[in-house]
């Protein structure tokens, strides 16, 4: 059963990648505990964000997504990750949904002269 964030990322992934803009998802996600325990020794850090965006104005985001119809709330380890990147100059938020990141996105002034959103 494929996890509802996954679909959420997919549109993410997909509304950036028809726009050009650089960006990458970070998998956190744990299928079995030995290939976490094979992350955590590579250097995998729990609550790493989502996604790293790169705007064409230079403005460096950074996105924990959460699903669209659920109320979750960012973890502890996800906070202390996004307050961290914050201090380093990306921007930073909790999205419950694709639309919220394309929201958010354009709050920091991405523009493409394309208002579709979802």
């Amino acid at each position: 059963m494929i996890h509802a964030e996954y679909h959420e990322a997919t549109m993410v992934h997909q509304w950036l990648e028809v726009r050009g803009i650089p960006h990458t998802h970070i998998t956190n996600e744990q299928p079995n505990r030995k290939r976490a325990v094979a992350e955590k020794r590579m250097g995998k850090s729990a609550g790493f964000p989502d996604f790293l965006i790169f705007l064409p104005s230079g403005v460096n985001v950074a996105v924990e997504l959460k699903r669209a119809d659920k109320g979750a709330k960012a973890t502890p380890a996800q906070r202390k990750w996004l307050y961290l990147l914050s201090t380093r100059g990306f921007e930073c938020a909790v999205c419950h949904g694709a639309q919220e990141v394309v929201e958010f996105l354009k709050q920091l002034g991405y523009t493409d002269g394309d208002n579709t959103v979802f």
